[in-house]
């Protein structure tokens, strides 16, 4: 190798020592419903879209429940095994939206949320304990759709007592404005998947 192409090749060498950051600064975890789903692609390259990019699990899929099904018994434990092969620090959760469908068929379906919603709302707190949530609320624009009706009410108090309970328990709200949702008025929007994806990233290192 000539003395030009020495000198070069330790220039460039050079002049990418410390250019890269290889540490992962957190470790991030998406539990959820086709909220957390959809909105779980932008948020995933918003996120990764750099060198020293957080890690992230996503265990998001549509139709998943809270606590009806026996979810409530699946949750708490599939974050205790994340959590035994990872350090985490921040879950993001969006479940509650398919329970209110579930309960709302059910002739005695408010009593039966008041019995099982807490305790699998606190499964999941419990098992995420050390790290930081924040829970997706079901929004307000339900009242609008199909899901309207008592339970959607129900559902946003029970979370906010939850939130009264657990100090890693924190709620993120995003108003009622329909254009933040399809025509059902359950998912979400282009801009409403926005709106989650910055508010979800803003809660990252607070």
């Amino acid at each position: 190798m000539n003395i030009k192409k020495i000198i070069a090749a330790t220039a460039l060498a050079t002049s990418l020592t410390g250019c890269y950051k290889a540490d992962i600064p957190s470790t991030v975890v998406l539990l959820g419903d086709s909220l957390m789903q959809e909105t779980s692609g932008g948020l995933a390259f918003q996120m990764l879209h750099n060198d020293s990019a957080p890690m992230l699990i996503n265990n998001s899929m549509g139709g998943m429940m809270l606590a009806a099904v026996d979810a409530d018994e699946y949750w708490g434990s599939r974050l205790d095994n994340i959590r035994a092969e990872a350090d985490v620090d921040y879950v993001f959760v969006s479940l509650g939206i398919n329970d209110i469908g579930f309960y709302k068929k059910r002739p005695n379906g408010i009593n039966e949320m008041l019995a099982e919603i807490p305790q699998a709302i606190d499964n999941i707190a419990i098992a995420a304990q050390g790290a930081e949530v924040y829970w997706l609320v079901p929004h307000l624009a339900m009242q609008d759709s199909r899901l309207a009706g008592p339970e959607v009410d129900l559902m946003r108090d029970l979370l906010d007592q939850a939130s009264q309970r657990w100090d890693n328990l924190n709620l993120v709200y995003i108003g009622n404005d329909h254009t933040l949702f399809e025509k059902d008025l359950i998912h979400l929007s282009g801009k409403g998947e926005g709106l989650v994806t910055r508010e979800f990233l803003r809660k990252i290192g607070e």
